[in-house]
């Protein structure tokens, strides 16, 4: 058996395996490609889908299925199929369109599995769009969305996106709602997260809850670090992660998840 055979790291990307640049350092992915190297599984568990993901895997290394849509959707990449979908209820449409009726300005950004829709864009989601190198198909009427959508985004300013939230929180608490950055209010099924997508994978991969270990550094990563054996937060986290989190590593411009792996690496001493 191999020193960390059986054992999953899953690590949020932006602000956590990426640095400020969106890259991932050339310590960190000798580390990465080390654990997987001596049996370990490593995949990301992002509120991206795979659209917004293509355009970063030849930066990254992984060896198991991805966790996208903080949970909606475990991706095979290498099979190019989907394991496990979990989609926001046709319902809760007309709540959120006037949810945006009463806060102008704001955008519902929609995701599924390889588009991008808006209803009415703004300068927060048009950068979004070209940061992260995707298209999106504009919408007069959250009605017009496209049935199967993983998640969605509320975008607007920090104080905005808090009574949102509210709104949210009021009118629809069948649903998650959590920040992903001060500008991005996500918005997706209450029948998962980061944390039980991460543990559907483990269960899949045959690896048992204990032997999972997990790193993020926002607020849709709390699930995460809870479902962990061990949980990780980079030194840049927002407060909330960093009270909750085992152990505090240095911060994504400074090869977080390579410390993390060192410090897996003495719970599991080479034979």
């Amino acid at each position: 058996m191999k020193r960390v055979e059986n054992v999953l790291v899953a690590s949020d990307l932006d602000g956590t395996l990426l640095d400020s640049r969106k890259n991932v350092g050339e310590k960190t992915r000798r580390a990465i490609e080390f654990f997987m190297d001596n049996g370990g599984r490593f995949t990301v568990s992002t509120g991206r889908l795979v659209a917004s993901f293509l355009m970063l895997k030849d930066k990254l290394c992984w060896n198991a299925p991805l966790i996208l849509a903080n949970g909606c959707q475990i991706y095979d990449f290498a099979a190019e199929r989907t394991l496990a979908a979990c989609y926001l209820p046709r319902d809760c449409r007309p709540a959120m369109q006037a949810i945006l009726d009463d806060f102008p300005g704001t955008c519902l950004e929609a995701y599924s599995h390889m588009a991008c829709d808006m209803v009415r864009p703004n300068a927060v989601s048009r950068a979004h769009a070209e940061s992260f190198g995707f298209g999106f198909t504009a919408r007069a009427n959250a009605a017009d969305l496209p049935d199967k959508v993983f998640k969605t985004l509320f975008t607007n300013d920090h104080e905005t996106l808090c009574r949102i939230r509210e709104r949210v929180e009021r009118d629809l608490p069948q649903l998650n709602v959590m920040f992903s950055s001060e500008v991005f209010l996500e918005v997706f099924s209450g029948e998962t997260d980061k944390g039980r997508g991460t543990l559907k994978l483990a269960s899949l991969l045959g690896i048992p809850p204990e032997r999972v270990y997990a790193v993020g550094d926002q607020e849709n990563d709390l699930t995460l670090l809870r479902a962990a054996g061990v949980s990780y937060a980079p030194a840049n986290s927002v407060p909330a992660v960093l009270a909750e989190a085992d152990v505090v590593l240095p911060d994504n411009d400074h090869d977080a998840v390579a410390a993390l792996i060192e410090d897996l690496c003495t719970r599991y001493p080479d034979r």
